[in-house]
């Protein structure tokens, strides 16, 4: 481990993935030089200003830049969500014993997938889902109306979180719990 805690907590959460470390450590050299490098990618995200290029921003995109992560839309579809993690968990997620029953579910749903992330509610779960094989679904905050979804082993969870904290970034609470 660094002293530096953004730099830590990208290590875990990448599993040592180098350019994800580089992307990170970019941002933690020069704030300025970073938002210069990356500025077209930032202004599509609508960022216009070094001073909003905050922790979370930076984490986010290297992970989503090396299918680390699941970005997506309050509104999308969550059986598509659902098949995004399970490519994300390489497989292990469609294991579940409630897999088929929550993919059916969700086909045929009226609802975004943010309102199965929000609320707790008479319908399969995909947070029991995903922790029957061993995993934990955590969102990362980065203040915008989509979800950045990554998965982390559960014997890894207490370390995980504990690195989120050291770093001030920011995690949806509920998916935390």
């Amino acid at each position: 481990m660094t002293n530096n805690p953004l730099l830590d907590l990208a290590t875990i959460i990448s599993s040592s993935n180098q350019k994800v470390i580089d992307r990170v450590s970019y941002f933690n050299n020069s704030q300025e030089l970073y938002f210069e490098h990356y500025n077209s990618e930032l202004v599509e995200q609508g960022i216009d200003d070094v001073d909003e290029v905050t922790a979370e921003v930076v984490l986010v995109d290297a992970l989503l830049h090396e299918n680390l992560l699941v970005y997506v839309d309050w509104k999308q579809e969550p059986d598509d969500v659902l098949e995004q993690l399970v490519s994300l968990s390489k497989g292990r997620i469609s294991n579940c014993e409630s897999y088929a029953n929550l993919l059916n579910f969700y086909r045929n749903t009226e609802y975004g997938v943010g309102h199965f992330l929000d609320t707790q509610g008479d319908w399969p779960s995909i947070f029991n889902c995903i922790g029957s094989v061993g995993l934990k679904l955590l969102a990362i905050d980065e203040d915008s109306d989509g979800y950045a979804l990554i998965l982390v082993e559960h014997n890894s969870l207490d370390r995980t979180l504990d690195a989120f904290e050291k770093a001030n970034v920011r995690l949806y609470s509920h998916f935390a719990e």
